[in-house]
């Protein structure tokens, strides 16, 4: 699905995830509004975000390890 020229330049790499990490907090922001009607960050939306951002770099991670080998 994924090949490496998508994660070619680590700038690009970095932005992406950047751009996964706040979508995925905003996201946690709208859910976080719906069950609570507060719009605020909370440590679930951070944490949320986080894990996208983490995650985003993992994939690139193994995308590049698996062109090497």
């Amino acid at each position: 699905m994924f090949d490496s020229t998508a994660f070619s330049s680590w700038p690009a790499i970095v932005l992406g995830a950047l751009a996964f990490g706040l979508l995925f907090g905003a996201v946690g922001m709208m859910s976080d509004f719906l069950f609570t009607g507060d719009l605020r960050i909370t440590r679930f939306t951070a944490g949320f975000a986080g894990c996208a951002f983490v995650g985003y770099l993992g994939v690139t991670a193994l995308a590049r390890l698996s062109e090497r080998m």
